[in-house]
Order: C-alpha cells, then sequence, then structure tokens
C-alpha cells in the first residue's frame, strides 16, 4: 500500500457528511462528527444578487440520532405566523413585522410550522438597534428613525422621547428648614422656600406658596385675612388646660396666655331637692346643740366634681310664750366642726310675734353635693347653748307666699352647685 507523506506544502480536503434534513433525523452522528444539511434555511440574496435557496446548516454529533444544530441564526422577517419555509431550528430567531416583535423557536420537539404555537416572543413594540439609542446617559426613543438628543430629563422633540439621568449629586444643598416646590402661582421651575418657627408650607388667599405662621392661619380661617374679624373654632380640645378628674374654668391673664384655675367659679342651678323638710314641733336636728346631719347629695343633678353647692332656706316662725332663735348651719365634713357655715338665722321679737325669712347661701361639699347640716332651736338668744325641739305654726306660707312644699315652718334645699 502505498504512503502519504503530508508536510507544510500538502492540500488535503477533508469533506463531512451530507444529506437530507430527513436523512439527518434516521442516523446517529457519532460523539463530534459532523453532518452537513443540503435543504435548510430560507432563501437568501447573495451579494451577487442571485437568490441562493436553502444554503443548508451544520450539524454536529451528540451520540443521539440527528445531532445538533451546531449554532443559532437570524433567519430574517416575516409578516405572517406561518413560518415552516424558514425551517427553523430550535434557538432561531423570526422578526415578525407585523406585530414588530422578536421570535426564538421553543427547544422542545416541534415542527417550527408557526410563530404563536412554537416559538417565543423575546420583545414587545420595539424595533432593536433601530429608532432606539442610548449612550450610557440618556436613551432616546425615536419614533421617526431621526433621533433628536434634549438636555432636559424627560423631553418629547417632535416624534422622540428622550429621557436623561440626573444625579443626586448635581442637586444643590439647602438650607435646614427649606423645601423645594414652585412657589409661584403660575407654571415654573422649583425653588428653595423657607419654613420657618412655628410655620407650615401653605398659601392664603390667592397667594403663592410660602411659610405661612399658625397665627396667619387663625387670622385666615374666616377668609378675611384681618385681626378684626376673629375666626371660629369648633372642637377644639386643649389637653393641657384639664387635670384628668375635674371640670375647671380657664383664664387669660395680660398677656393673653390661657391657663385653668384650681378655683371653683362655674355656678349652676337645678331644680330644687328637699334636704331637711321636718314635721311640726320637730324643727330641731338631734337632741342637742350642733347634731351635724349628713346628706349624700343628689347625683341626678349635680355633678361629682362639684366643689360647693348653693342651698337655700325658709323659717316661718310662729309666736310662743318665749321668742323663738333659730340656726341653720352647714359644713363640708369635717371642716369647722364647732361652727359651720351659717345659712340663716333668725328669731321673733316677742311671743305674740311672728317672722318668716328667705335665704340662699353657699356651703363646700364633696362629690354630687354631699355636705352635713345642724338646725338649732332655743329659747332667747343668750341661750343658744341650749336647745328646744321646735315651734308651733301660726303662718307656714300659702297662696302668693313663694314657699313650696314647707311642713312645718321649716324647709332646706340644694338649688344648685359650683364647679
Amino acid at each position: 500500500m502505498a504512503t502519504i507523506e503530508i508536510n507544510e506544502n500538502t492540500v488535503v480536503r477533508s469533506l463531512v457528511r451530507k444529506g437530507t434534513n430527513a436523512e439527518r433525523k434516521k442516523i446517529t452522528l457519532a460523539q463530534g462528527e459532523l453532518g452537513f444539511v443540503t435543504d435548510l434555511g430560507p432563501s437568501t440574496i447573495l451579494d451577487s444578487g442571485d437568490e441562493q435557496t436553502n444554503p443548508g446548516r451544520l450539524f454536529i454529533g451528540n451520540s443521539n440520532q440527528g445531532g445538533v444544530v451546531t449554532g443559532n441564526k437570524y433567519l430574517g422577517n416575516t409578516s405572517s405566523d406561518v413560518v415552516s419555509n424558514f425551517n427553523a431550528q430550535p434557538g432561531d430567531l423570526i422578526f415578525n413585522t407585523e406585530n414588530n416583535t422578536l421570535y426564538a423557536r421553543k427547544l422542545e420537539d416541534n415542527n417550527g410550522a408557526n410563530l404563536s404555537e412554537d416559538f417565543d416572543s423575546l420583545s414587545s413594540g420595539i424595533i432593536l438597534g433601530k429608532g432606539l439609542k442610548t449612550d450610557g446617559s440618556e436613551t432616546v426613543v425615536d419614533l421617526a428613525g431621526d433621533p433628536t438628543v434634549a438636555t432636559n430629563p424627560l423631553v418629547w422633540v417632535e416624534n422622540s422621547i428622550t429621557i436623561g439621568k440626573v444625579a443626586t449629586s448635581s442637586i444643590a444643598d439647602i438650607d435646614a428648614y427649606t423645601v423645594l416646590a414652585n412657589a409661584t402661582i403660575t407654571a415654573g421651575p422649583p425653588t428653595a422656600t423657607i419654613v420657618g418657627e412655628n410655620s407650615v408650607l401653605g398659601r392664603t388667599s390667592s397667594e403663592a406658596l410660602k411659610g405661612v405662621t399658625y397665627d396667619e392661619i387663625l387670622l385666615n380661617a374666616d377668609g378675611t385675612g384681618t385681626a378684626t374679624s376673629k375666626p371660629t373654632v369648633s372642637g377644639l380640645t386643649v389637653t393641657e388646660l384639664g387635670d384628668g378628674a375635674n371640670t375647671r374654668y380657664v383664664q387669660a391673664d395680660a398677656a393673653g396666655i390661657l391657663t385653668a384655675s384650681s378655683q371653683s367659679a362655674v355656678f349652676a342651678f337645678i331644680n330644687p331637692v328637699d334636704i331637711y323638710n321636718p314635721s311640726s314641733n320637730n324643727q330641731r336636728t338631734g337632741s342637742g346643740v350642733d347634731d351635724w346631719q349628713s346628706w349624700g347629695g343628689d347625683s341626678g343633678s349635680i355633678p361629682a366634681g362639684a366643689k360647693n353647692l348653693i342651698v337655700q332656706v325658709y323659717i316661718d316662725l310662729g309666736g310662743g310664750t318665749h321668742p323663738t332663735v333659730v340656726d341653720v348651719k352647714g359644713r363640708l365634713d369635717g371642716s369647722l366642726s364647732d361652727l359651720g357655715y351659717v345659712i340663716g338665722t333668725d328669731q321673733t321679737t316677742h311671743t305674740a310675734d311672728y317672722r318668716a325669712l328667705a335665704v340662699q347661701a353657699i356651703v363646700p361639699c364633696s362629690g354630687n353635693g354631699a355636705f352635713q347640716y345642724v338646725v338649732n332651736v332655743a329659747n332667747y338668744a343668750y341661750s343658744r347653748a341650749s336647745s328646744k325641739t321646735g315651734w308651733s305654726i301660726i303662718s307656714e306660707g300659702g297662696t302668693g307666699t313663694g314657699i313650696p312644699g314647707v311642713n312645718a315652718g321649716l324647709l332646706l334645699q340644694a338649688v344648685g352647685y359650683t364647679l
């Protein structure tokens, strides 16, 4: 057998297996073995102007029947969903000019006949490489094919949108308590607007944006902006004026500063509530001098926060063998135990006389008006240290007297309170 010597000047012609695509599918190429398919690919126009039909595809063996295609190709454009004539292999690209979408054939085994069934959509509505420009700092979408680069971050120029970058380092520092806003009443770029202490960013009337103080807000609350027309505030709660337990009134000092007072100054009157209305000859309380009695108050008429009780007493003295002296007193439990507050006192001048007295007084109390009271009855003013039961009745009011429901010449009622 002849021996062929190959050196650096020897020309060797190497051929690979070739055939139709149908024949390829029936054979198994060895691992790494090449096979050329002569009838794959769409027709293409050569540089010479001639049409080349089925330029062919190269496959490489992978020990499986038919092997695999050696590379993906862009197969061109179509306006139809039917692309069986392209003979696309898995991964090959086809652009649909009808919807401006790029497709790639799926990897699973199918016939590659239809874009909608056998291909994956890679883009939508954008012509890659045409009408889209980027240089790293801005992107221009050109709908007319002739992009105009603008300098503003977002500008529509004719048929183009220019999108640019705005670096945070290019925004200048601004002072504290300052915001960027368009402060004018017409269109314009943002400017620095200072919002000072006790102010908000806002506007009054038809003015431009500015720092508005709370004084200005209140003056403009009624729409006048003048100090002579005071605004009305409803539903306002000032928590600092309360103490969480009591009802108090507020007062203004010479500077107009509101403060909460610890003193009671709110008077309220109620329908009279009977406290003591004894029968005839039993007008005194207890069996001796200053036998104090307790009244628990009236929760239906008097609030728990009441500080003082407004009481009224009617004394209608009848004549007797001696002048009669009556003292009615009240006190807060434990206070002024020796004396109490005098609510009313009266006496007849001689045995044939009679007297009528009606007075009101303020007595300290606890919740719901609770307080203590005493009625002392004695003969002669100098004998108040002694006590008698009461007195007989000559006149106890009646029509036109204004004394309601008195039993025997003495009636003690609660008629109001202070907070």
